[in-house]
């Protein structure tokens, strides 16, 4: 199915891809899962529409619901990314998926089990991801977001939920390497940037961007790159860049994964949120810089807090130091270690 309405006025940095958060009231939620979910009258064809809420909106047409609490109740925020170019939409197993002529986005749900590891499913999950990359012709993995519900807590294996999913999706990037479905899997340049964050629910939450054409992938010199972890951090590695280049006619998104205070590969100003929060945000500019951008051309920035109480202090240092054309939306969630106090993702058009 192609959706082909007439295109408006748009105001879109990149033809084939941009992206807005827009907050929204819940009271709207009819509204929002009534509305065409392949086509936006003010700002063109949808790709794929990420909802940071309370999950009650559901996963419809278009939309995928991400249970999370945003920095004030009774709204969610909204993350569309947009195409001037027509978009297709295909299911492929269990990941449903739109594209232009360049793009794929496309998402899934990932059940956690109430016994046992997850990380089995997740190496299932991630083994299809790289088989559909390669079956419709979109075989670069960009960019990845995982929503992991009770992040920090034990399995009933004892093994933390992030470790276990870490173990499951290195599983599946070393078997895919084996299929030949990916190369070189532990090499930076062929590392997605990625998300891990904690979420609300029973199911692991996954989206990602991939494209037709290699990206070029970022580390931070002064990070030990997050696949070459050493065991303190769970039995496999997490498998992601500290950033992402793709190349597009016309423009090169940058898109920095989620970034902490750590050095190293060690969390530093454990306790201290405003310490944390200047750390995480240096981390941002070394990596923005590693690329051949900087601090101030980013252009939307996520923020994840772990305790509400702590907002107020992350929104002032954010609003002091990111740019302030950039679009930024803040979140009460998990992190990905029980140390740190929040984390940020870039990301520039």
């Amino acid at each position: 199915m192609v959706w082909s309405k007439p295109m408006k006025d748009l105001h879109c940095r990149t033809p084939l891809l941009t992206c807005r958060l827009i907050r929204k009231n819940l009271s709207r939620h009819a509204d929002i899962c009534s509305a065409d979910a392949s086509y936006d009258p003010d700002q063109g064809f949808i790709l794929g529409n990420a909802i940071y809420g309370s999950g009650k909106t559901g996963d419809t047409a278009g939309h995928f619901a991400i249970p999370m609490a945003s920095d004030t109740p009774g709204t969610e925020w909204h993350e569309t990314w947009l195409s001037q170019a027509p978009v297709q939409a295909l299911q492929y197993g269990n990941y449903a998926c739109r594209h232009n002529t360049e793009i794929l986005w496309g998402c899934t749900a990932i059940p956690v089990p109430a016994k046992g590891a997850c990380a089995p499913a997740v190496a299932a999950a991630y083994l299809e991801l790289f088989n559909l990359l390669q079956a419709i012709g979109f075989p670069h993995l960009w960019r990845v977001w995982n929503y992991i519900p009770r992040i920090n807590q034990p399995n009933s294996e004892g093994l933390e939920m992030y470790r276990d999913f870490n173990f499951g999706r290195a599983e599946a990037f070393a078997d895919a390497y084996d299929q030949g479905l990916v190369q070189m899997p532990w090499a930076t340049r062929h590392m997605p940037a990625a998300t891990g964050i904690g979420c609300d629910g029973d199911s692991i939450r996954l989206y990602f961007l991939a494209g037709r054409n290699p990206g070029t992938h970022v580390e931070n010199p002064r990070q030990v790159a997050a696949y070459r972890y050493p065991a303190d951090h769970g039995p496999r590695p997490p498998c992601f860049a500290r950033a992402s280049t793709a190349r597009l006619p016309g423009s090169q998104p940058l898109f920095i994964s989620g970034t902490a205070s750590i050095i190293g590969h060690q969390t530093v100003h454990i306790g201290d949120v405003v310490a944390q929060t200047h750390a995480a945000i240096d981390n941002i500019a070394l990596v923005a810089g590693n690329a051949g951008s900087s601090l101030q051309q980013l252009t939307l920035y996520k923020v994840y807090v772990r305790h509400a109480r702590d907002l107020e202090p992350v929104r002032r240092i954010c609003s002091e130091r990111l740019p302030a054309q950039a679009q930024v939306a803040y979140f009460v969630a998990d992190i990905c270690r029980s140390n740190l106090l929040m984390e940020l993702e870039a990301m520039q058009h």
